[in-house]
This record gives structure tokens, sequence and C-alpha cells, in this order.
């Protein structure tokens, strides 16, 4: 049985998604994509998320840096010292690539975040439990409003 577009129009995640659609149909992707930038608003609590994901290249506090500091030489804590680009009002602090310190605020390390299409899928997969069935349907719902001319961020009239 088909849905009209009265009963697609109920589901909310659907014409949100409807942004999102391209010229080639809607995709799980594209609901991930709008999943993550639209229903996700990622706060401090989630850069130990995060560092999860960057394995390596993790964000560490300003609190952790005397303990940090403790395992290096006076060569290498003295090299930091002249090479490192720290702001002390910033909240956490990294290696560059030259594994020189260099901090970061907690707006640019959330900005960040909402901005790597990488972290955010592995997020999505490991972290948001929906099903892929509700996905399905929320796509075939976007496709609907679609096929009737409804796309969210166009002039056309929800009729």
């Amino acid at each position: 049985m088909s849905k009209t577009i009265i009963e697609a129009m109920k589901n909310e995640d659907a014409y949100m998604l409807t942004k999102y659609a391209t010229p080639e149909g809607i995709s799980i992707d594209d609901y991930i994509k709008y999943y993550m930038h639209e229903r996700i608003s990622f706060d401090t609590s989630n850069i130990e998320e995060y560092n999860e994901f960057l394995i390596y290249s993790h964000y560490f506090e300003f609190d952790y840096l005397e303990q940090f500091l403790d395992n290096k030489s006076p060569y290498d804590a003295f090299r930091l010292g002249c090479f490192s680009d720290i702001n002390w009002s910033h909240d956490y602090f990294k290696y560059d690539d030259n594994r020189n310190l260099r901090s970061y605020s907690k707006y640019q390390v959330l900005e960040e975040m909402s901005n790597n299409d990488d972290f955010l899928d592995w997020y999505f997969e490991n972290y948001i439990n929906t099903s892929t069935e509700k996905i399905i349907e929320t796509i075939e719902d976007c496709k609907i409003l679609l096929s009737a001319g409804i796309k969210r961020g166009s002039s056309s009239s929800e009729e």
C-alpha cells in the first residue's frame, strides 16, 4: 500500500531530509548526513568520542599539561616551549604535524568535529540507534514528498 502525501508529511525526518536530495535521489548516506547535521548537537562531552575516532591525534585538556610534560626530557620540554603555538585561554591542546603542541578553544574543536564527515559517519554507526527499516521508511517518505514537488528550502507551497 502506497502512502499519501499527507501520511508522508507526518514523518518530520522525511521533510527535513528533502533538503539533502540530489538529482540522483536520496541514499542512506544522505540520511546520515541529514541526521548528523540536523539532529545532533555536539558539546564538550563528545570530545572523548572524537578522540576515540582520531586514534593518534587526541585533544587533551590543559589540566593534563603538567602530567604530559612530566614524561618529557628537559630538552623536549624546552623544544616544545620554543616551537609550540599555545594560547593559554584555550581549553585543549594536541600535537601538530611537527610534534609541537598547538592549543585549541572548545569552539574550534566542536567546529572541527561537526565538519568532519568521516567522524560523523563513524559516530552514526557507533552511537546512533536507528534501525535500517526506519531509515528506508524515511527515505521512501522523502521520495513521495519530492515527487509531489515538496522540498525544504524551496519556494513550492505545501498544500
